[in-house]
């Protein structure tokens, strides 16, 4: 499970996800998830055609990147 092998690793979250295909369609789901306490941070839902993985990538990689981005406070 997600939550334990946060653990093992020592982290603060973990991304999990799935991979769903049909009819040349691709959806992933992606959920960032707090290992302390197995709280959802953050979840994502892509779909891209099979012939555009290259766009899915980016799309997925650019929204956890901003997902996981430090929110910095003035003081």
């Amino acid at each position: 499970a997600p939550i334990e092998t946060g653990k093992k690793l020592g982290t603060d979250a973990i991304l999990d996800g799935t991979l769903q295909k049909a009819n040349g369609q691709l959806r992933v789901t992606l959920r960032l998830i707090r290992v302390n306490d197995g709280v959802q941070i953050w979840a994502g839902a892509f779909d891209e055609s099979e012939t555009r993985i290259f766009q899915l990538q980016d799309a997925m990689a650019f929204q956890t990147a901003q997902a996981l981005k430090l929110k910095l406070n003035p003081d």
